[in-house]
């Protein structure tokens, strides 16, 4: 998110030295704008959307001879950039106001004295919507060693030593008698065993891996803005309790079994005894008027014009054709 900040300096060269350190300090969005003209005060001032006190105090600075910063900062370096503005010399406003008044200025209190007006700043919220990763969840992989018994049958060889003795009666040989003499030798017998061997193999893959897909979810919220209700006071035969009868016996005849009080109805008659006194209207058919009537009323009521809008239409006419007998 960011933020823009405005600056009042005593003269050009402070507020260019201010400009300059912020981009050496890579703080600001955008290149600083610098004005020392009023006309482009105002339009400075909207972009940063200064209350309107303030906004008086800049533009009486700038019509003294000093010069106007603004710029576009992150909000997680915005008192970095306010540090380094009042190092380069930004006025304290505030207490530069307070100076002026001593001196006979009446700008910048919210009421100006010599007219008596009292200013209701109107304040409508606006939602804005962003992103940021979460974490959703996954998977944990582990390998463990399973150790499964196996049986395989396997023939082995086996040699094995006899000895049979048997009775004979020849006369002795030549090799009988070489042999015919002390000794030992020794006859051999071989066998086999089973040998294992163990062969790692990769007999499967197991793939991790990721899909990317994207979704849309429907956000839901409440904005809020001020409604300033301005209700005529005095004896004037044009107030709206002069109404309050013509109105009750509306609703009874149209609405009283519509499930709505009157109390309910109350707002919607008032809406159109207002429509009824703007001066924007005053020489405007209903049929001219309905269109931004609902879509005002909408912003307020949101899905009830339907419910209200012969309610205000009737109060529409009242007033208007009381005021025409009237003249």
């Amino acid at each position: 998110m960011s933020m823009t900040l405005v600056g009042l300096f005593d003269d050009k060269a402070a507020a260019q030295r201010a400009a300059d350190e912020l981009d050496r300090s890579n703080i600001a969005r955008e290149r600083p704008r610098i004005s020392d003209a009023v006309s482009d005060v105002s339009g400075l001032i909207s972009r940063a959307s200064v209350p309107r006190d303030d906004a008086e105090i800049f533009e009486e600075g700038v019509r003294r001879g000093g010069t106007l910063l603004t710029a576009v900062v992150e909000d997680a370096r915005a008192e970095e950039a306010q540090r380094i503005l009042k190092t380069q010399g930004m006025i304290d406003v505030r207490g530069r106001a307070d100076q002026w008044r001593a001196g006979g200025w009446s700008g910048g209190a919210g009421v100006d004295a010599a007219a008596g007006d009292v200013r209701l700043p109107v304040v409508e919220e606006q939602i804005q919507v962003g992103k940021r990763e979460v974490e959703r969840g996954g998977v944990r992989v582990g390998t463990t060693i399973n150790e499964t018994p196996v049986e395989q049958d396997v023939r082995l060889r086996e040699e094995r030593v006899t000895v049979d003795r048997h009775p004979v009666d020849r006369p002795a040989t030549e090799a009988d008698v070489r042999s015919f003499r002390e000794g030992t030798f020794e006859v051999s017998a071989k066998g086999e065993e089973a040998v294992v061997q163990k062969q790692a193999r990769v007999i499967e893959e197991v793939v991790i891996g990721k899909e990317v897909g994207e979704r849309t979810e429907t956000v839901r919220d409440t904005v809020r803005n001020t409604d300033v209700q301005v209700d005529r006071l005095g004896g004037g035969g044009d107030e709206f309790s002069a109404y309050d009868d013509d109105f009750r016996n509306n609703y009874q005849s149209a609405f009283a079994g519509s499930g709505y009080t009157y109390d309910q109805y109350s707002p919607a008659y008032r809406y159109g005894y207002n429509l009824a006194n703007d001066a924007r209207y005053r020489n405007s058919d209903w049929s001219a008027v309905e269109s931004s009537a609902r879509e005002d009323w909408e912003r307020h009521n949101q899905g009830t014009w339907d419910s209200f809008k012969d309610a205000i239409h009737h109060a529409w006419d009242s007033v208007r054709g009381r005021s025409r007998v009237s003249h």
